[in-house]
């Protein structure tokens, strides 16, 4: 009956001071300011409130406080406060995580001031690390002591959060830097057969490591072209899975072009081979069943080239 009266007072006067019971169980503690107040831990107002208990953890830390401390603090304030049997309290620096992305490009940006016209990319070795800013602060980043070994491929760099202002954190990070480079790539996959069209492209940043011999690096080594066998959209694109369009198949009529000093023959023939413009197919005459090469000019037409005397080559095109 005692234990409930007091109970039951100790209820009607934290009422009374506008001290909230869920302030007072909590397992964490946020605080935002430099101090851990007494308004923090038991949620009193006004001039008792802002009463300082000890100095608040970094951005993003924790730190314990005894009860007693606590408790000696409340009764020098005359506020009433109930731990609940708790021998400590942990309090927690409200913070923003400042995000990897910023961090990378701050590196990237102190990267490219020392290697003009390149674009390098950081990649940090040491990835178990946070930076952490207070709340409602803007979560910046600076790099101070940035050093690039240009043989190695590695830096090492401190970075500082927020980039100004008290509360600054500081972590050393080092890594490697890889050379990045633009090559172009299909936004989708092309049909075999099907030219590829301009529209059809988009330039693409990869590891320069990744660019082999025999790698399109340029827009006019796709376009025009058709895939050999199925390419992967986004992906560096190889010559060796690209040919240039048929667009002389084998077995279909042809037009075959004689051409000598002041005579032009034409005749009927059947390729005997796929052909791209500027390929080299055998052609069979329709008429003299004569087999000799030619030269893909355009659909159905092919150029002959073979290396006989001209009137022997007329003599095949009747």
């Amino acid at each position: 009956m005692h234990a409930f009266l007091r109970a039951l007072a100790f209820v009607s006067v934290t009422a009374l001071l506008g001290v909230p019971a869920a302030a007072q169980t909590a397992n964490v503690v946020l605080v935002d300011g430099a101090w851990v107040t007494l308004g923090d831990v038991t949620g009193a107002r006004g001039a008792a409130g802002s009463a300082r208990i000890a100095a608040a953890p970094a951005p993003g830390n924790r730190t314990t406080l005894a009860v007693a401390d606590v408790q000696d603090v409340a009764r020098r304030n005359n506020v009433p406060w109930d731990p609940q049997g708790a021998r400590s309290i942990t309090v927690e620096r409200a913070s923003t995580v400042v995000a990897r992305e910023s961090i990378t490009e701050a590196l990237a940006h102190e990267l490219g001031s020392r290697a003009p016209g390149r674009t390098l990319l950081p990649e940090i070795s040491n990835t178990n690390f946070a930076l952490y800013v207070a709340r409602g602060i803007d979560p910046t980043v600076r790099v101070e002591g940035f050093d690039y070994d240009s043989v190695r491929g590695t830096f090492a760099a401190t970075l500082i959060a927020p980039a100004t202002g008290p509360d600054a954190q500081r972590v050393t990070v080092r890594g490697r830097v890889a050379e990045m480079m633009q090559v172009p790539a299909l936004i989708a996959p092309v049909a075999a057969g099907t030219a590829i069209r301009t529209v059809d492209v988009a330039w693409i940043e990869v590891r320069a490591e990744r660019v082999v011999q025999g790698t399109a690096t340029t827009l006019d080594q796709l376009v025009g072209m058709t895939p050999r066998r199925p390419v992967r959209a986004n992906e560096p694109v190889k010559m060796s899975d690209l040919q240039a369009p048929v667009i002389v198949a084998k077995n279909s009529t042809v037009t075959m072009i004689v051409e000598t000093p002041g005579l032009q023959l034409s005749a009927v023939g059947r390729a005997l081979a796929n052909g791209s413009v500027g390929d080299v197919v055998q052609v069979m005459n329709a008429q003299s069943r004569t087999t000799v090469e030619g030269i893909v000019e355009g659909p159905g037409r092919v150029r002959v080239t073979t290396r006989r005397p001209a009137q022997q080559q007329a003599a095949n095109a009747r």
